[in-house]
Formats: C-alpha cells, structure tokens, sequence
C-alpha cells in the first residue's frame, strides 16, 4: 500500500545527453501546421458548399414538368413555388454565409458595425424560404390526405412523394 503513494520527482531535461527532439514542435512547425489545416478546412467547407447548392438543384426538373402534366393551377402553383424555394435554398447554400457565434459574448466593436450592415437578402431570405417550404409541405400533405382518402391501403411511396409536384 505504501508502494502506491510514491511520486516520480520531476526532472528538468538534460540537454547535453539525450539526442531525442523534444517533445513538441516549435513555433515554426506549429504556424505551418495551423496553415495547413486552415487550408484544408477551407478547402473542405468550399467542396462541400459546391455538393449541397447542387444537391439542392437536382429535383428542380420535377417541379419544370408539372405544368407540363397537368393543367391545373393548383400543379403550376405548387410548381412555382417549389422551383422558388430550391433555388433560394440554393443561393443560400452559396452566397450566405453563416454567422459564427462568440463564445464569450464580446465582439470588436468593428464586428457589431459589420452585423448591422446586413442587407435584407441576407436577413429575410432564409425566413421567406422556410415559409415556402412549410407551405409547400402543408399543401403536399393535403393532397396526399385527400388522394388516400379514398383508399383503405397506404401507399408509402405516395407519403414520399407528397413532397414532390403530383405525377398524374
């Protein structure tokens, strides 16, 4: 028992004996490294931006070919504002940066000139979209509602495909 409470002594290096590195790296290495994984990141965060404003535009030839199928205004509404909402969330995806949050609280005084500087494309454009978005939501899943009214089975490709413009 008396064994567990011994302590190691500290020991400062000795610089004339051992031909070890030391452990860690300087300054030197330790700004190339920062470099090199800030450039990383950047490079990261820029190829994802590209796949997710694409991924975003992918179902818009869904939307195009609605009018096409049906003549209702009810179709070429809902195609419309499908088409609006995925190329804003596209324009969001690449043009609107999001703001990184302090941890403490403070900002330069310069930061919180540059928040107010925000122009209504950058304030209101993400609301305007969830809006449609919901819309859009609302008005698939009464569709839907009303489609398998009708019916006693469920369908689930049509509780998938509520969200897209209707096919028939």
């Amino acid at each position: 028992m008396a064994a567990a409470r011994f302590r190691k002594t500290f020991r400062y290096p000795e610089d004339t004996d051992s031909d070890e590195p030391a452990e860690g790296i300087d300054e030197e290495e330790q700004d190339k490294l920062i470099d090199r994984l800030r450039s990383q990141n950047e490079m990261q965060n820029a190829r994802f931006t590209n796949v997710f404003t694409v991924f975003s535009l992918v179902p818009i030839p869904w939307y195009l070919a609605a009018p096409f199928r049906s003549s209702s205004s009810k179709d070429l509404l809902i195609g419309f504002l499908g088409i609006q909402s995925l190329i804003i969330t596209a324009y969001i995806m690449f043009y609107v940066r999001p703001e990184k949050p302090d941890v403490k609280g403070k900002r330069p005084v310069y930061l919180a000139e540059q928040q107010h500087t925000r122009g209504p494309m950058q304030k209101y454009l993400p609301w305007l979209n969830v809006c449609l978005s919901v819309a859009l939501c609302i008005i698939g899943i009464t569709i839907s509602l009303k489609k398998s009214s009708g019916r006693s089975e469920t369908d689930g490709l049509l509780q998938w495909k509520c969200y897209l413009p209707s096919s028939e």
